[in-house]
């Protein structure tokens, strides 16, 4: 009987720390799990990000733009809010990229990408359109305001040291009004001015009212 007695608390003493060992075990693999999840969440992120983000200059991509456009003209139309947008490119980009090579261009693009981040506000989205082409969106902003901010950011590229020479912006400046009804026919307009601001030296800013006047709706036509 003694020995009955001890063989079953023994057992049971048995029973007992492999059960407590099977729970750290648990334990330390529940950790781990959560561990791994957490790795997979940040990873995911960070490829979220790179896909709204332009490889080389950092900013946000044509995608995210056209994402972010939609969605900021929907609520200035909503409200009856303003909304400006810029198109700007970095003039005789193409002969500059030819003559001085590709890296000297990337750093081109990316001094762009810089100034335009520093001169606008913590509200106004900043996006590479594609090529030497960049966009910046101006919620709540009136025609002034975003001629004034066009103009400081094309001031102050005419005024950069560069060792190869001077490298000058032009601007296209549209703004919602009326007769622009959707998201593309805001671009488009910007991008009819930003082509006027080229055709006439270069090097300039030009807002919508500065071209030829339009019949309401009229969609200008998309230069490349």
């Amino acid at each position: 009987m003694v020995n009955l007695r001890f063989n079953t608390y023994d057992c049971a003493v048995g029973q007992n720390n492999q059960l407590i060992k099977t729970q750290a075990e648990l334990n330390e693999r529940n950790q781990q799990l959560c561990k791994q999840q957490e790795q997979l969440r940040v990873a995911n992120e960070k490829l979220s990000e790179l896909a709204r983000k332009d490889g080389l200059t950092g900013l946000n991509n044509h995608r995210t733009f056209k994402e972010r456009l939609e969605d900021e003209y929907n609520r200035s139309f909503r409200h009856g809010l303003r909304l400006s947008l810029l198109i700007l490119d970095a003039d005789k980009f193409k002969p500059f990229n030819d003559t001085f090579g590709h890296p000297a261009g990337d750093e081109v693009l990316k001094t762009v990408a810089g100034t335009l981040t520093e001169a606008t506000r913590n509200t106004d989205f900043v996006a590479r359109y594609g090529g030497e082409e960049f966009v910046v969106l101006l919620p709540f902003t009136e025609r002034d305001a975003g001629l004034g901010l066009a103009e400081r950011v094309r001031a102050q590229f005419e005024s950069e040291p560069w060792e190869q020479g001077a490298i000058a912006v032009s601007v296209g400046v549209g703004t919602m009004i009326p007769d622009i009804k959707t998201p593309a026919e805001l671009v488009a307009q910007a991008d009819e001015v930003l082509y006027h601001s080229n055709l006439t030296g270069r090097n300039r800013v030009t807002h919508m009212d500065e071209l030829p006047h339009k019949e309401p709706g009229e969609v200008p036509e998309q230069h490349s």
